[in-house]
């Protein structure tokens, strides 16, 4: 009696993507003179691994970290090593902490120095 067979309540969404060479950065610091005055990606977004530099003002205890969307840490780079001033860098070769390649997507790094952060976001293509 004129009814519909079939009906649906979804409507179709697209999206479009491009990137840049340009990272958001996050700077907390707490107090007292800055720790980190940098924090940089290359490349990104990226295939197997990228490079994570940044750079220390004065030495610091530093943890750097990888985390998924969901807040989970997919991996720690660095666990509370003492740094010496000056530029740092740490390649990611794209697996988690039981050595599985992570699946394509957004991830945040984070380096910690001693109460201040900075963070930023990963782009990993497949």
């Amino acid at each position: 009696a004129g009814d519909t067979e079939t009906a649906s309540d979804h409507a179709a969404v697209f999206a479009d993507f491009s990137f840049d060479d340009t990272s958001s950065v996050e700077h907390l610091p707490i107090s007292g003179e800055p720790r980190l005055s940098w924090l940089a990606a290359r490349p990104n977004p990226f295939l197997g691994s990228t490079d994570l530099r940044f750079e220390l003002e004065t030495s610091a205890t530093v943890s750097v970290s990888i985390y998924d969307v969901s807040g989970r840490e997919v991996r720690r780079l660095v666990d509370g090593d003492r740094l010496d001033a000056g530029p740092h860098g740490y390649h990611w070769d794209g697996t988690d902490s039981d050595g599985r390649q992570v699946p394509a997507g957004a991830y945040v790094y984070e380096v910690r120095a001693e109460g201040e952060v900075l963070g930023s976001t990963l782009v990993r293509l497949h």
